[in-house]
């Protein structure tokens, strides 16, 4: 589990890389810190700037 978590985190920071405006996928990578970690303060990060990139998707964003 330890290893695929490793995997995803590089996986997510390599798109957001590629794509750093996507609200959703800054999101899903601060669900994935926050189930994997519990760092509130960096999954926190990231829901603050999927606001930021996408404030017409907060429902999704919130909800997710």
């Amino acid at each position: 589990m330890e290893k695929d978590t490793a995997r995803a985190e590089e996986y997510y920071g390599r798109a957001i890389l590629a794509n750093p405006g996507d609200g959703e996928l800054l999101s899903l990578y601060g669900t994935l810190i926050w189930e994997t970690q519990r760092d509130e303060d960096r999954a926190k990060s990231y829901f603050d700037q999927a606001i930021h990139a996408a404030p017409n998707d907060w429902y999704f964003i919130i909800y997710n």
